[in-house]
């Protein structure tokens, strides 16, 4: 009975650390470059739609919306020669982290 139980244990041990691996597995018809490439050219895709939608709904004029226009390809252009990189300078320790709750103190 032991050993029927120590199996089974064991077979879910297995099946747990076998299927994160199957779920991981790349497809390779798509590079992951080309996904990133694939996600910012959505992403900046997503800003021309916000900017057509807030003059639609006159949130913001025409000049304001070519200025914003302008910044995003600058900023597609930027980011195509040097990659997109930690925005806000990373999770923990970026220029975005304020004091917090016990006011720095370490």
């Amino acid at each position: 009975m032991k050993r029927k139980i120590t199996a089974g244990i064991v077979t879910l041990a297995l099946a747990a650390l076998m299927v994160p691996a199957a779920f991981a597995a790349a497809d390779d018809t798509t590079t992951p470059n080309t996904q990133v490439q694939e996600f910012y050219q959505q992403m900046f895709d997503w800003h021309k739609t916000w900017l057509d939608d807030a003059v639609k709904n006159k949130r913001i004029t025409e000049d304001q919306a070519q200025v914003w226009s302008r910044h995003f390809d600058q900023m597609k252009e930027f980011h195509s020669q040097y990659g997109m990189g930690m925005m806000g300078g990373g999770v923990c320790n970026g220029p975005a982290t304020g004091p917090g709750m016990m006011g720095n103190f370490r």
